[in-house]
């Protein structure tokens, strides 16, 4: 249960990004006042092979998730009805690219509504200066019963970035082996929205993978694929034609118009569905390599609790 936890004081520091890293529970979003783009990753140390990046926590426990929203990062439990997170603030200096990063506790109301809030050290940590890129690493909570510790780590970057290229090896040498449709991907990057033929919405940045969601105030969420999905919820409902996504949900027309081609080659392909009209992450976006994964990593809907 998370509310046994031992608690574990704040650690923060700038550390080098050459170092081959664990990717958990990436997430990334815009910051709607500077335009920053903010990168999560939430994992357990030391990892478990083939585990979930929540693991640590006991089976079960995290049956809500992430939740991004600009000031703030929480994770929520629906099993047991608890959440917890930190605050930060983030400021350009205006001297370059330097960046004045903040950290403190989350406001009691940031939690969705009926959950119980866990309380974390007091954070008061800067503010400090960082680059972007720099990976910040706060130890959240340890498991006494198993030794690990859940980790966060926050990356703040001045542009749109591909969150694989983030966690990749390159020392990792990867002996050849036959091509198959996992290794193909969608790349849904700088995309600009269309309702009904109407624009509403242009996105810097974006996500790649199997599936990839958006989610945002007056739109919804969107996880989409190019291969059906045994998840429950995905629909056949669109297409997707080179630098083109379009949908139908009801009786509104989604459109998305992105800078690159989606997928390689000069096809025409289904596209499927899970449509929620709920914002579950305001100005969020990821992917998954499953429709199941995808909804998991989504689903601690905060904004609409």
């Amino acid at each position: 249960m998370i509310k046994r936890w031992m608690l574990l004081p704040l650690f923060a520091a700038g550390l080098a990004g050459a170092e081959p890293r664990h990717a958990g529970m990436v997430m990334s979003w815009t910051n709607p006042d500077t335009g920053l783009v903010v990168v999560t990753n939430t994992w357990c140390e030391p990892p478990v092979e083939g585990a979930s990046a929540f693991a640590c926590l006991g089976a079960n426990e995290i049956q809500g998730g992430i939740g991004l929203h600009p000031y703030a990062h929480i994770i929520s439990a629906r099993q047991t009805k608890t959440w917890f997170g930190y605050a930060f603030n983030i400021e350009k200096t205006g001297k370059g690219d330097g960046l004045r990063l903040s950290i403190g506790p989350a406001a009691a109301t940031a939690g969705p509504a009926g959950f119980t809030q866990v309380p974390l050290p007091k954070y008061d940590a800067g503010p400090f200066m960082i680059e972007p890129g720099d990976i910040v690493r706060i130890p959240l909570l340890v498991n006494p019963s198993t030794g690990q510790t859940l980790i966060d780590e926050i990356q703040i970057f001045t542009h749109a970035v591909d969150t694989n290229e983030l966690f990749a090896d390159p020392a990792k040498a990867e002996a050849p082996r036959d091509f198959t449709v996992q290794d193909v991907e969608m790349k849904w990057f700088d995309g600009t929205l269309f309702l009904n033929k109407k624009e509403v919405k242009t996105v810097h940045g974006g996500a790649r993978g199997t599936v990839v969601w958006y989610s945002d105030e007056g739109i919804g969420t969107a996880v989409m694929s190019f291969l059906p999905q045994s998840a429950p919820g995905f629909q056949k409902a669109g297409v997707i034609s080179g630098r083109t996504i379009k949908f139908t949900i009801g009786s509104n027309e989604y459109e998305w118009r992105c800078k690159e081609p989606i997928l390689p080659g000069d096809g025409t392909y289904n596209l499927y569905v899970h449509w929620d009209p709920r914002p579950r992450h305001p100005g969020g976006h990821g992917s998954a390599s499953t429709g199941e994964g995808a909804l998991r990593s989504i689903s601690g809907n905060l904004a609409a609790q």
